[in-house]
């Protein structure tokens, strides 16, 4: 037998869990393992970007091409949150929180954003991500999949629950079912603009 040779995608052998767009033809994913790669030529060719962590990478928020954030954890223990200021080339842990599995990152505007994950936690900052603070509340359990906000009072979060998609029009201090499909669970939610979304379940 001769040794295999990775063919495609030539990154590793990792899960990816999540792909976004930052500026023309860039695309950054992130995976299990602390998998980060990059792409400039719209995903022909693909570059890791390493990072110092175990954990599984599930949510990417990019603020501009050069100011991203990236949130994974594991199931449900051991969350950090990584920012890069220079486009994806370098990393730096900037949050922790050890009692929960944190999965999506989400920013409403350039200062309040929103991390969400397992148990119910949701993690916001008001200063631009410089501190997060627990914003979790009994209006909302279970797991959080996916966050997104239209704007700083408006937002919505996926989970894994029967019609999991809840809404929020307070900036999260309460939280009411908005809408799903029996039985499954909302896993990525998207808006491309103040009414025009998409959830995939």
């Amino acid at each position: 037998y001769t040794n295999f040779e990775w063919q495609y995608p030539e990154y590793g052998g990792h899960s990816l869990n999540r792909v976004r767009w930052i500026q023309d033809e860039t695309f950054i994913a992130v995976g299990d393992q602390g998998m980060i790669v990059i792409s400039v030529d719209n995903g022909i060719t693909w570059t890791i970007k390493p990072i110092q962590t175990e954990r599984n990478l599930k949510g990417i928020f990019v603020k501009n091409p050069q100011s991203i954030f990236v949130i994974g954890s594991y199931d449900n223990s051991g969350a950090e949150l990584y920012h890069s200021e220079d486009g994806g080339e370098t990393w730096t842990l900037i949050f922790e929180y050890a009692s929960s599995g944190l999965r999506d990152i989400h920013f409403a505007d350039e200062n309040v954003g929103y991390i969400v994950g397992s148990l119910g936690k949701v993690i916001k900052t008001t200063d631009g991500g410089l501190t997060w603070n627990d914003f979790s509340n009994s209006s909302i359990t279970g797991d959080l999949q996916c966050v997104w906000f239209v704007n700083a009072d408006t937002g919505y979060v996926g989970k894994t629950t029967s019609f999991g998609m809840y809404k929020t029009d307070n900036g999260g201090l309460t939280w009411s079912q908005n809408f799903g499909f029996f039985p499954t669970s909302c896993y990525s939610i998207h808006f491309v603009n103040d009414t025009m979304g998409w959830a995939g379940s």
